[in-house]
């Protein structure tokens, strides 16, 4: 995958989005870690 935007919607930097923000990083994270990546660059 290439050129990612994170948050991939803007709505989710909204106060009350956080948590969906949160879990679109989690699931980014767990696909990693399914592929076995040793490492992760924010």
């Amino acid at each position: 995958m290439v050129n990612i935007d994170w948050p991939s919607r803007a709505s989710y930097t909204a106060p009350d989005r956080i948590t969906a923000q949160q879990a679109e990083c989690r699931g980014w994270l767990g696909l990693a870690q399914r592929q076995h990546h040793n490492a992760v660059i924010v």
